[in-house]
């Protein structure tokens, strides 16, 4: 059983789309560190719709497969920068509660400025939301690829 919450609530839905649009059009972060810190949040959220929309995503904006398939073990990874490390670790402690987010901001500090500190934040505090959106109401995980070339198709 799935709730198809797009269509029970397009007018909240579309505020929601509008904020991650937002996100994407201040051009703080760079838009294949956003596809890869949405695509950890939904590996972490186990939601198959936008981890597919953000494989899709990362894609397009020259991400290989190879470091795609490492996001899920990036600590053992030495494909991946300092600046996207510090992005991935205040991921994980924006997407599980549970982790040191002091120290995770600590540390994403010297490799980004508060402005891009807020945008990432807010990035990542959309991204749960759709995420957790998406698995409660059981949207299929192959319409993440179609969401992600409509996504390039609009722009």
């Amino acid at each position: 059983m799935t709730l198809d919450f797009r269509k029970e609530i397009p007018k909240l839905v579309n505020n929601l789309v509008q904020a991650s649009g937002a996100i994407r059009a201040q051009q703080a972060i760079e838009p294949g560190l956003l596809e890869l810190v949405y695509l950890r949040a939904a590996q972490l959220n186990g939601c198959g719709f936008c981890a597919e929309m953000h494989v899709a995503g990362a894609l397009n904006h020259g991400e290989s497969e190879e470091r795609l398939h490492a996001v899920a073990i990036w600590r053992s990874s030495a494909r991946f920068t300092e600046r996207e490390r510090a992005a991935l670790e205040l991921t994980e402690a924006t997407t599980r509660l549970d982790r040191d987010a002091h120290g995770a901001y600590a540390l994403a500090e010297r490799h980004f400025s508060k402005s891009e500190l807020s945008v990432l934040v807010f990035a990542l505090s959309i991204t749960n939301a759709w995420n957790r959106l998406n698995v409660v109401c059981a949207t299929e995980a192959e319409r993440g690829r179609e969401a992600a070339r409509a996504l390039v198709a609009a722009s």
